[in-house]
């Protein structure tokens, strides 16, 4: 009896010690693919950026009948929508400013690579900051609103401390020529796509009463996947911030007389948000093979500011 409880001791002991064997391994392969295989997660938040992921939604699959016939199909338009809290921020703002003045610098042609090239826009962006600001580097406010506006606390009233600082920080009509400057410029870029409004249309649907209200407003609707997706690049390519895509799609129906019955149909709900579900007929018994899967996007985020994606999207959506 003695050798036997020996024995049974031994092997639960074995079994423990392999355990937590397995578990110390697990946590060491944890850490080496944090900082060898993803380093790109975690890359580039100590210094002040983080990376901002935008969700782009998969277009709903088709429904065919038995001679290949399509008897579903989608048609996507979006939104083009005006963010007044950051076009009133001269610190994101600033980016494309500093673009504009740095692609028409002699320098520019001079830079061999995009580094160069990053370098001469964030010397420019400097010195539109430094030519606003009223705390200069150093002062007490100065460091403070830095802290604040680079790691702001968490929840509201953390952002709205972050831009009570801001708002300290430079000098209000200083502030109101560089809003003025970013909002001609990028309604010269976003014009040239939109051939129902010219560059003071723009202008005039963002400004009420000479200024720009910290809301949402909408520039334009019912824009084409392509030609949004055209004018989301220029954008980017032109650094301008503060404008955003909202995209919604339309189920379509090519015989919806005769087959609602058997197809069924998707619609927005109380509970559902902007997303259409599927409530009846083939819509809903194959929904979660119509539905896709989601795709990410990538942004490069400093301070509010939005930087063009440095990479493609690290996973494009998957049509259902």
């Amino acid at each position: 009896m003695i050798t036997i409880t020996k024995s049974r001791f031994a092997r639960r002991s074995l079994v423990l010690c392999g355990l937590a064997g397995a578990a110390v391994i697990w946590l060491m392969l944890s850490l080496v693919n944090l900082q060898l295989v993803s380093p790109r997660k975690t890359s580039g938040v100590s210094s002040g950026g983080i990376i901002e992921r935008e969700v782009l939604l998969p277009q709903r699959g088709r429904i065919m009948d038995a001679n290949e016939e399509i008897l579903t199909s989608n048609m996507q338009s979006s939104e083009l929508i005006a963010d007044g809290y950051h076009l009133n921020d001269p610190k994101t703002i600033s980016w494309a400013l500093a673009y504009s003045k740095a692609v028409h610098s002699p320098f520019w042609e001079k830079a061999a690579t995009d580094k160069e090239k990053e370098k001469l826009v964030s010397g420019f962006r400097s010195k539109i900051l430094g030519q606003a600001a009223s705390k200069k580097d150093g002062s007490k406010e100065h460091n403070l609103a830095k802290i604040l506006l680079e790691e702001p606390e968490d929840g509201p009233e953390g952002v709205d401390m972050a831009r009570k600082k801001l708002e300290e920080l430079y000098e209000p009509e200083m502030v109101k020529e560089y809003v003025q400057a970013h909002l001609e410029y990028a309604a010269k870029v976003i014009a040239p796509f939109l051939p129902d409004m010219s560059v003071q249309d723009i202008i005039n649907t963002v400004e009420k009463d000479g200024a720009i209200p910290k809301k949402r407003i909408v520039i334009a609707k019912n824009l084409s996947e392509e030609k949004a997706e055209l004018l989301r690049q220029a954008i980017q390519n032109a650094r301008v911030q503060g404008f955003r895509f909202e995209t919604s799609s339309k189920r379509v129906y090519s015989v919806p007389e005769c087959m609602v019955h058997i197809l069924g149909y998707i619609a927005q709900t109380k509970d559902s948000g902007p997303r259409p579900v599927a409530l009846s007929g083939l819509e809903k018994q194959l929904d979660d093979q119509l539905l896709g899967h989601n795709g990410i996007r990538e942004y490069r985020k400093d301070a509010g500011a939005s930087f063009p994606p440095r990479i493609p999207a690290s996973r494009m959506p998957w049509t259902g």
